[in-house]
């Protein structure tokens, strides 16, 4: 069991060519409730969600572009044209100014920063305990 939590939400509306309401929720997700044997933890989670509905309905899928001369990019099989898409991408890009979302982006840059560090002093020790490749 996996409950979203505590987040912000962004919301873009608008009516689609055939009169189909349409509705992409785009979400900080900061927190988690999962099940551990029976145990409901909550737990730190930093992502972002990206739901799509078409008159109520729930669109399976992600955001993704596409090379169709109008529907610029799609979730699913709901075809988001630029302007729509284009309101999609302001409300991702305010929804990482979140300090929760800058949080978790700047410890991701550190932990890769030590990953690298290590890597380097890994392949350093590495060169040494075999005298850089030669052998006897």
């Amino acid at each position: 069991m996996i409950n979203k939590e505590n987040g912000m939400t962004k919301t873009v509306k608008w009516t689609t060519g055939t009169d189909q309401k349409a509705e992409v929720a785009i979400k900080l997700i900061t927190d988690k409730k999962v099940s551990l044997d029976g145990d409901v933890v909550t737990i730190k989670d930093c992502r972002i969600d990206t739901t799509a509905t078409i008159d109520g309905r729930e669109i399976d899928g992600w955001l993704r572009e596409t090379s169709h001369p109008v529907a610029v990019a799609r979730i699913g099989n709901l075809g988001i044209n630029q302007e729509n898409y284009d309101r999609i991408q302001d409300a991702i890009a305010e929804i990482k100014q979140a300090p929760e979302w800058i949080a978790h982006e700047e410890a991701l840059a550190t932990a890769e920063a030590g990953r690298d560090a290590y890597d380097k002093h890994a392949a350093s020790v590495d060169r040494m305990m075999t005298l850089g490749g030669s052998t006897y």
